[in-house]
């Protein structure tokens, strides 16, 4: 089945989880895919469909992310966290973080939240 949206969704559901292996995936995706990503969270927005970005590094807050440091972009932590909360409140998409070992549990929590 090919999603609109997200790599994962339950049938007929209306939360969809975006898996990113890591946070300079998510810098990446959020800077240079911009528009790309900016025409998949308004197509969220419209179908009513909660938009769930699972970032497998794990962070305890998003403060956290004022200090990360990337070698493979220039996107300083500060830049990564604006981004963040700017997609998170013009399009109500949420942020998750968890270990990789847990990436599986995780997703079938959060897409059980749909039911």
């Amino acid at each position: 089945m090919y999603l609109n949206v997200g790599d994962y969704m339950l049938p007929n559901g209306k939360i969809s989880v975006d898996t990113k292996q890591s946070l300079a995936e998510l810098a990446n995706d959020l800077y240079r895919d911009k528009l790309q990503f900016n025409k998949k969270y308004k197509k969220c927005l419209q179908d009513k469909i909660k938009l769930i970005v699972l970032v497998e590094e794990y962070i305890k807050s998003l403060s956290e992310l004022v200090s990360w440091r990337s070698k493979y972009t220039k996107i300083t932590g500060r830049e990564l966290l604006d981004m963040i909360e700017t997609v998170r409140v013009s399009y109500n998409v949420g942020f998750y973080f968890c270990d990789k070992e847990n990436t599986g549990q995780v997703i079938m929590q959060l897409l059980q939240a749909d039911k």
